[in-house]
């Protein structure tokens, strides 16, 4: 399963696997579906990504992960630099999102926040 969302790889930037999400689900049986993989997204043009997961009544669990990817516009000030205008940085939300969160009905799912400290959150579903 970790070598699904571990397609991004955790480095950032404008690589285009770093830019999208990737999911599986997994199943009573321990079978883990891969999901297909989210649209490529340009994190200074939108603030969030969105992943759809297929779930059936089967479906135990589901893992999905927040893409490392970020755009920098601009130039950083640093040793021995002048910045001129500005700098931002453009970076995907890392914990589960409200959405991640409202979504949630199986007993445990997973989002793995692929930037910051390598982060799994587990969102356990409340009656």
């Amino acid at each position: 399963m970790l070598n699904i969302v571990s397609q991004d790889d955790g480095k950032g930037g404008t690589d285009a696997k770093n830019n999208r999400e990737y999911g599986v689900i997994v199943d009573f049986n321990g079978g883990v579906t891969e999901q297909p993989a989210g649209s490529i997204v340009d994190p200074s043009k939108v603030s969030a990504v969105s992943f759809n997961f297929t779930i059936d009544e089967n479906t135990k669990s589901t893992f999905h992960d927040h893409p490392s990817g970020f755009k920098e516009i601009g130039t950083k000030s640093g040793a021995n630099t002048v910045q001129i205008g500005s700098y931002t940085k453009h970076e995907f939300f890392q914990p589960p999102s409200k959405a991640d969160i409202t979504n949630s009905r199986r007993p445990v799912n997973y989002v793995f926040g692929r930037e910051i400290i390598q982060c799994i959150y587990i969102i356990p579903l409340v009656y």
